[in-house]
């Protein structure tokens, strides 16, 4: 037996599981098809019977009482073909009354079919109309669950296609036509086309349950937040009666307090007034226990999700008062977050380094402060560093760079003037000499030691003194 043989056993058990679940379901429903093929049939060989025997009434009365018609005369002639008529012909103006009559009355069964007519074309039009309706809610909630995510195409093609189906089930005629279309199409598929065609039935009915799923968690979270709203509505509520129990207590005692003596009033006037802004803002606080608020999000990429951002948008966020950086920002296009203890940004900008010692940054975030900057940004900082960097290295530099440029300008002279400039020969020297030591190559103790200068720098400042 081979080592793979079962897991190809359990794969086949698998696919045998799936396949006959999707055959239930497809036996549920085409007996819930034909069930409704049924009552429709039904419902329609009744109205055509209610119709029959209306316009069988209506000529019957028609023939019975206009003159008897001529196969009521053939038909009665062999029974009394030897006996008289038992009763007299009637009058001219009795017959018309009756044709009058009988008129009416098919006048008013044909207004009567005609508004039946009417109604059931009514009644199938407002049918459609409901359930355009509702296939429309169906899809606008099922983009609204879904969000900005993007469905892959094949998905979305085969979701239009359950979708167009389900549609054109709604008639009885229509779903036969499509049951036997599925048949045909099933038939001439191969077994690959069949599993692949199932499967794809599947992933669209997963998406379909995770929107329903979302659009529950929604609703949920709706009426978790109405609670919430209702709480704070009674907490607010209950702060009123009080405050309005505390004001009737205050103007009773003052009622009382004018019988007593002005030691008594002051004391009174001198109690502390009650704060109601205070009170009905602390009253209106719930506890954190209570407090049920949006949850937060998985990543920065769901956070953009739930904000409505553009997954390429930058986001940044301000802990001080910095209007000129947000409107430069929004102006190229950055998102402000409103929230500055968001860790969701890609940008934040801080008034002090403290306000970002508790974030935690990733590699892509940025920030306008790092630690351990006071070494370049404060006074003191600077000073410290000056006076300990070696100042001889920056001494020879600028040696080095004022011999250079007073040799180009000494150039450019030479070059503008018609005849050659008085030039001192010994400071010519020295400052060709000050430009040859620096392009000499010092050796390894010198570069590793800036203070070992050697007698070159000492020479050097000699020939300096001469510039």
């Amino acid at each position: 037996m081979y080592p793979g043989s079962y897991t190809e056993t359990v794969v086949d058990v698998k696919l045998d599981k799936n396949q006959q679940f999707i055959k239930d379901l497809e036996d549920k429903k085409r007996k819930a098809r034909e069930d409704d093929q049924a009552k429709a049939d039904k419902q329609r060989r009744l109205r055509l019977k209610l119709r029959k025997s209306i316009l069988q009434r209506a000529a019957s009365i028609r023939t019975t009482d206009v003159g008897g018609g001529a196969d009521d005369v053939e038909s009665s002639q062999p029974q009394d073909e030897t006996a008289e008529a038992p009763e007299e012909a009637v009058t001219d103006d009795e017959r018309r009354a009756k044709a009058g009559a009988q008129k009416k009355l098919l006048q008013k069964q044909q207004a009567l079919l005609e508004g039946l007519k009417a109604k059931r074309e009514k009644d199938a039009e407002d049918a459609e109309m409901e359930r355009q309706k509702a296939l429309k809610k169906k899809e606008l909630t099922r983009k609204a669950s879904l969000g900005t995510t993007e469905v892959p195409s094949r998905m979305q093609e085969a979701l239009e296609k359950f979708n167009q189906a389900a549609a054109a089930a709604g008639s009885a005629v229509s779903a036969v036509r499509v049951k036997k279309e599925e048949k045909d199409d099933v038939s001439s598929l191969t077994p690959d086309e069949r599993e692949k065609r199932s499967i794809k039935k599947k992933q669209v009915e997963y998406l379909q349950k995770l929107a329903d799923e979302r659009k529950q968690r929604q609703v949920d979270d709706d009426e978790k937040n109405e609670l919430v709203r209702q709480k704070r509505a009674k907490v607010r509520e209950e702060a009123l009666l009080k405050h309005e129990a505390a004001k009737a207590e205050k103007l009773a005692a003052a009622a009382a307090d004018e019988l007593t003596s002005s030691q008594v009033v002051e004391v009174e006037e001198a109690k502390p007034k009650v704060n109601v802004e205070a009170m009905v803002s602390r009253l209106s606080k719930l506890k954190t226990s209570e407090a049920q608020l949006v949850p937060e999000a998985k990543d920065f990429t769901s956070w953009k999700k739930r904000n409505g951002v553009a997954l390429d948008t930058k986001v940044f966020c301000l802990t001080g008062w910095y209007p000129v950086i947000k409107e430069t920002l929004e102006k190229r296009g950055w998102h402000h977050n409103p929230d500055r203890n968001s860790p969701y940004f890609d940008l934040k900008w801080a008034l002090k380094s403290d306000d970002l010692k508790s974030v935690k940054l990733n590699d892509d975030q940025l920030v306008n402060h790092f630690l351990q900057n006071t070494a370049i940004t404060t006074k003191s900082g600077l000073l410290h560093n000056l006076r300990k960097y070696a100042t001889q290295s920056y001494y020879m530099y600028f040696r080095y760079i004022h011999a250079e440029g007073m040799l180009k300008r000494l150039g450019d002279k030479c070059r503008n003037a018609n005849a050659l400039p008085h030039v001192n020969a010994g400071v010519l020297d020295v400052l060709l000499s000050v430009c040859r030591k620096r392009q000499e190559i010092l050796p390894d103790d010198i570069l590793d030691n800036p203070l070992a200068c050697g007698t070159d720098a000492i020479h050097m400042l000699f020939n300096w003194g001469a510039i």
